[in-house]
């Protein structure tokens, strides 16, 4: 049995305690100020404990207990009003906490079943806190505050877990990890202030990344019980940002890029082998919410200009979403729900004040809108088998409506408008998208280009053919086949 310990007190009022039971421990303690209290505690076999209270140490407390074999703690704090906990009951624990700064504390707790455990914990600014909690096998948790006033709280329950966190250059922010099952990463990167992170990461083989270097973000990421290899990637370098995100599926993707001010998005993954990229870079007050609840869907929204608003809703399967918006204060909506497999909608707005809605409910239905220019209005209602529906608008005052029946199949209707204040109503080729079954080969082409033209179809037989072409001003036209 070896024990070999050095203690050095140079101030007053400082008290060290120690206890030794087993082979080869031994601490090594020096306080050099005043008010500083150190206690360590040891119960197994090579154990060390190096505690260093110095350089205007005044009012720090330490207390280091370990129990088992092998584990490792190593304090260091050189400022005053400085506490650090550290608590080792599992083998071969690490442990290793540099804080020189005033008022910091730092809480270290490696259970018994904490095996291969290593804590590095260095907080070199004012008032920071660090919590972390370790109960799982070849866990690691690394935490860098460099900065005043940061929070930080990691728990580890599970096996070969990895958390990195820093929050380095930034005044009140705050970071909280959460990982309780295998095989976990999360790593979170926060050099602004006031910036708040949440990880919860209750799956297995999760991977979590996120980056805020703006001011006053908020980020929330969740993988659940049931979310295995889900992965996450944040990045917000704006300002007063707000990214929530929820898997519950396996083989999930959601890529989030928030690089300007006030902006806010949503994606809920519930099936498997989804993927949402959403990217607001260059547009204040944009809005996007993105909800896959079946498998095999994608979804990719790209806004970049002020007050645009997205809404992907994908209840079906092999479902594929685009929306661009480069122009201001846009709105698109896309809702594919129920049986609708395979569906497809794409969705570009570059002009002003431009609205597309966009609800496929049958499989194998297409929907593509295309506006570039002010006001513009397009709309796609499809409860059919096989529809296809394209809206083309290039002008001012636009508006498109098309819908297609329930039950109807090989329905296809191309509305194509190029001028001011034109209006063109498709009719559901099917009355009030309810047509009646197996009308096929349903067809409506429309081509205005010219101001003032309205056109306007109603197809409610198997068969019908219709295309209206004009390319004057003020030209009305209504067909009804009944």
């Amino acid at each position: 049995t070896k024990h070999v310990e050095t203690l050095d007190q140079s101030g007053g009022a400082n008290l060290s305690e120690s206890t030794h039971v087993g082979e080869k421990g031994g601490p090594a303690v020096t306080q050099a100020a005043n008010n500083a209290t150190s206690t360590v505690l040891q119960d197994g076999d090579v154990q060390i404990a190096v505690l260093n209270q110095a350089i205007g140490a005044n009012s720090s407390a330490s207390t280091i207990d370990q129990s088992q074999d092998r584990n490792n703690a190593n304090v260091q704090q050189s400022a005053a009003n400085n506490t650090s906990t550290v608590t080792q009951d599992g083998q071969d624990g690490d442990v290793d906490i540099a804080q020189t700064a005033n008022g910091n504390t730092s809480t270290v707790t490696q259970t018994a079943a904490a095996d291969f455990a290593i804590v590095d914990v260095l907080q070199s600014g004012s008032n920071n806190t660090s919590t972390i909690t370790q109960t799982g096998d070849d866990v690691s948790a690394d935490v860098d505050q460099a900065a005043n006033n940061g929070t930080s709280t990691i728990t580890q329950a599970g096996d070969n877990q990895i958390a990195i966190l820093n929050q380095s250059s930034g005044n009140g922010s705050d970071s909280t990890i959460d990982q309780s099952q295998n095989d976990n990463n999360a790593n979170v990167q926060q050099s602004a202030a006031n910036n708040t992170s949440t990880v919860t990461q209750d799956g297995e083989d999760g991977d979590v990344d996120i980056a805020q270097s703006g001011s006053g973000n908020t980020s929330t990421a969740t993988q659940t019980a049931v979310a295995d290899f889900a992965v996450v990637d944040v990045l917000q370098s704006g300002n007063n940002n707000t990214s929530t995100i929820t898997q519950t599926g396996d083989f999930v993707s959601a890529d989030v890029d928030q690089a300007a001010n006030n902006g806010t998005s949503t994606i809920t993954q519930a099936g498997d082998y989804q993927i949402a990229i959403l990217n607001q870079s260059s547009g204040n007050n944009s809005e996007s919410t993105i909800s896959q609840t079946q498998d095999d869907n994608n979804a990719n929204v790209q806004q970049s200009a002020a007050n645009n608003t997205s809404t992907v809703t994908q209840d079906g399967e092999d479902g594929d979403v685009d929306v661009v918006q480069s122009g201001p204060s846009n709105t698109s909506t896309v809702t594919q729900t129920g049986p609708s497999d395979f569906a497809i909608a794409g969705v570009t707005q570059s002009g002003n004040n431009n609205a597309s809605t966009v609800t496929q409910t049958a499989d194998g239905s297409t929907t593509t809108h295309l506006q570039t220019g002010n006001r513009n209005t397009a709309t796609t209602d499809q409860f059919a088998f096989t529809s296809t529906s394209t809206v083309n608008q290039d002008g001012n005052d636009n508006q498109a409506t098309v819908l297609q029946g329930v039950g109807s199949t090989d329905q296809t209707s191309t509305i194509t408008q190029d001028g001011n204040r034109n209006v063109a109503t498709v009719d559901s080729q099917g009355i009030n998208a309810g047509g009646p079954l197996n009308d096929n080969a349903n067809i409506s082409t429309i081509t205005q280009s010219g101001n003032d033209n309205q056109a306007s179809v109603n197809q409610d037989t198997g068969g019908a053919i219709h295309t209206l072409t004009h390319s004057g001003n003020r030209n009305i036209s209504i067909a009804d086949q009944g």
